[in-house]
């Protein structure tokens, strides 16, 4: 049974052939977020998915975070091609169906990582993996897209994922590893209750490289987020303070709040579960021709 503080992260890790010419950067980057797992929050539960288009590896599956065990090049091998959209939308299912086995409500978070763009799925399309991951959002399931050495945030939309918790990250040791760091480090934040989402903050976004943030208009959206709140409460108080003896309505005061983002995270609605003895990745090569990727259970 799962502790009320129990936060399940589920990393989908992209294995495509492409992803061999930043190989060593990919298990060093995936390491140094494993170990800022494991530094920042003991009730984490952990499931890492490796596709490619011959299929989705289970790696570990809702294991404490403390006892999952590095990458290195015998268990992390680049091949074939990149099933996006299917590996997102069966991942996403799955998790939902592993959450049957819970009393308790645990906190979710699905990380998708990619080098590369949607060219394998056969079986779903575009706007069913944004309706699943729109409705889980909406039942406070946390999202993030990670694209690596692309422009992440067109296909982030696409899925259904907001540009605050995508972030692109440069192609260099220091880029990826930096990228995956603070993408640990908002998981963490979310799972400790410091921050109600998995956000990423614009000094992460610039520490990782990221030359897209500014044209999908983050850091501006945020800035005038801002802006409009502080010219709202300001003159929303001054008019207070002028009429003595009146009080601020609550609806008033729950649009301010609303505004500066300081209201409480909603948790999900449904009970979550999840558990079951993970598979070893699969040793064999593939060749990257098409192929329907199998469900699976977590």
């Amino acid at each position: 049974m799962a502790h009320p503080e129990t936060t399940l992260v589920t990393f989908l890790l992209d294995r495509s052939g492409s992803m061999g010419q930043i190989w060593d950067e990919t298990i060093g980057g995936f390491n140094v977020y494993l170990e800022t797992l494991q530094k920042g929050c003991e009730a984490i539960k952990f499931t890492l998915l490796q596709f490619d288009s011959g299929g989705i590896d289970k790696c570990c599956v809702a294991e404490p975070v403390a006892n999952v065990t590095r990458l290195d090049r015998s268990s992390y091998q680049p091949r074939g091609g990149t099933p996006l959209i299917d590996a997102a939308f069966k991942t996403i299912t799955a998790v939902e169906d592993s959450l049957k086995k819970y009393d308790t409500v645990p906190k979710i978070i699905v990380c998708i990582q990619t080098d590369g763009h949607e060219n394998q799925s056969r079986e779903h399309t575009w706007e069913e993996v944004k309706r699943l991951i729109t409705e889980k959002t909406e039942k406070g399931w946390q999202f993030n897209f990670m694209g690596t050495g692309i422009d992440a945030y067109d296909q982030g939309a696409r899925m259904g994922i907001s540009a605050q918790s995508t972030i692109s990250s440069g192609t260099s040791k220091v880029h990826i590893e930096q990228a995956f760091c603070c993408v640990a480090e908002s998981s963490v934040r979310f799972a400790r209750g410091v921050s109600r989402d998995t956000a990423f903050r614009m000094s992460e976004r610039a520490a990782a490289g990221d030359r897209f943030a500014h044209e999908h208009g983050v850091s501006r959206k945020r800035l005038r987020s801002f802006s409009n709140a502080l010219s709202s409460i300001t003159g929303f108080f001054n008019g207070w303070r002028s009429t003595p003896g009146t009080m601020p309505a609550t609806s008033q005061l729950d649009k301010l709040i609303s505004i500066t983002g300081n209201t409480p995270s909603r948790p999900p609605s449904q009970p979550l579960d999840l558990s079951t003895p993970a598979a070893s990745p699969s040793a064999s090569k593939h060749s990257g021709a098409s192929s329907i990727l199998p469900d699976f259970s977590l």
